[in-house]
């Protein structure tokens, strides 16, 4: 996944409140659009995880919702054994074992193990296609590792991507010609339940599935698509002036707290979703990007590694970069 990272220099360093960083170990760059997952490069504000691909005629981004979990705090109450049952096992397995039936003690205990947790669900790939000839456009494309922002130069302009932690969004700006349309969709794994699509606007309700069990699970029960399952609401707006367009998105889920049932209205976190995708809109591409400048990845400026020599140290301090990136984002409230 690193073997592609480049140290050119052609922009000033960013600058972190009381020094400046050395722009070849914050950025991450790629020539051309990622081909695979691992090649997408990583945006996140602590709720919304977004991997850019890069590509300047159809760009995509997978995305997910930190609360989206198959199953409910409930699902497992069926699979759960009780006291009584628990100590039965345990003395037939000793009893076992110290007739020298390992095997046989062993196969007692299974019945301990009759649940499992559930599983991260992502919620799906967002779409962006531009007018004109489709294939794989020529490009550049650079994740800055300080602002958390992914930038995509190409012949008919720049694209920027970030996920906003002031307005809670993934943002994505674009050239754009003015009588231009633009097709955007969602796609993914999950049930769709709901879906809206009008010039400018996409809303679409999805459902997770209500059990994943692990491939070791006993019995092999797959994956169950119950309606008790959570749903996560997707609001996508955008517009288009001068020449650029502007696209944001808002995802919401029914999670209602931990150990609570993920039983929020439907129609109230679809509401949400649209309601934040709207307002974030409404503020125009310059205003949503010094918001989001404003409210920098904590600690960035609190762990540095400074290494000397060269390619090869260059790439390490760029790695360690990566990593530090990668906790803030994922990690801040």
């Amino acid at each position: 996944a690193v073997a592609g990272l480049s140290s050119t220099v052609t922009e000033e360093s960013p600058t972190i409140p009381g020094r400046t960083i050395a722009m070849e170990q914050t950025t991450i760059r790629r020539r051309s659009p990622a081909r695979r997952w691992l090649e997408a490069l990583p945006l996140g504000n602590g709720r919304l995880g977004a991997m850019a691909w890069g590509d300047p005629q159809r760009a995509r981004f997978s995305l997910n919702e930190s609360t989206l979990w198959s199953g409910t705090p409930a699902r497992a109450g069926d699979r759960v054994v009780d006291e009584q049952t628990a100590a039965a096992a345990i003395a037939r397995s000793r009893a076992l074992f110290e007739e020298g039936e390992a095997v046989a003690a062993e196969q007692e205990l299974a019945v301990l193990g009759g649940t499992w947790s559930q599983a991260f669900q992502p919620v799906g790939e967002l779409t962006v296609q531009l007018p004109g000839v489709g294939g794989r456009a020529p490009c550049e494309r650079a994740l800055d590792l300080v602002h958390g922002e992914h930038r995509v130069e190409a012949p008919g302009g720049r694209h920027l991507t970030f996920t906003s932690a002031e307005d809670d969004v993934l943002v994505h700006s674009f050239p754009m010609e003015p009588d231009g349309v633009v097709a955007v969709d969602l796609t993914g794994p999950l049930v769709e339940e709901h879906r809206r699509s009008a010039d400018g606007l996409l809303d679409i309700v999805l459902r997770a599935p209500s059990d994943v069990a692990p491939a070791h699970a006993p019995g092999d029960p797959g994956v169950q698509w119950g309606q008790e399952a959570m749903r996560v609401a997707v609001a996508v707006r955008w517009s288009v002036s001068g020449g650029r367009g502007l696209l944001v998105c808002a995802i919401t889920t029914t999670w209602a707290g931990l150990g609570e049932a993920p039983d929020r209205p439907v129609q109230e976190v679809l509401d949400e979703a649209a309601g934040d995708a709207e307002q974030a809109l409404a503020r125009g591409a310059d205003e949503l990007r010094r918001r989001h400048r404003a409210r920098q990845l904590p600690d960035t400026a609190v762990t540095d590694l400074r290494l000397g020599g060269g390619g090869d140290s260059a790439l390490l301090g760029q790695v360690f970069a990566l990593g530090r990136y990668l906790l803030a984002g994922a990690s801040r409230p």
